[in-house]
């Protein structure tokens, strides 16, 4: 559970399974917003309908890792853990919070449809 004032804003508990996989489908291309703080670390995964925050991604020397906002799903009392806060690094450059992400994230496959 991040304390940064977007996911605060969001209402995010995201979930992150370094061992794990990930796969987001995207049914509708244009239904997917991207946002990218200053920092520029991740790209932060909006619904273009409703604007709730579905997932962080980024590309990583091993493919692609998210971190999943598991409200957004509807099972999401299976994730009855206690969420572990996580306070921003100021101190933290974008590099070090890339490989941060790289280690700590989900790989993760995303679907796009094509444009056919």
């Amino acid at each position: 559970m991040c304390t940064c004032t977007f996911c605060r804003r969001h209402a995010a508990v995201c979930a992150n399974d370094p061992s794990g996989q990930l796969l987001l489908e995207i049914a509708d291309a244009s239904e997917a917003v991207r946002y990218r703080f200053a920092t520029t670390s991740a790209d932060y995964l909006l619904c273009g309908r409703c604007g709730v925050f579905v997932a962080s991604v980024m590309a990583s020397d091993a493919g692609a890792v998210a971190s999943l906002n598991v409200n957004v799903l509807g099972a999401r009392a299976a994730f009855d853990q206690m969420p572990e806060i996580v306070l921003p690094a100021a101190e933290e450059t974008p590099q070090q919070r890339r490989l941060r992400y790289a280690d700590e994230w989900t790989v993760t496959t995303i679907i796009v449809p094509s444009d056919a």
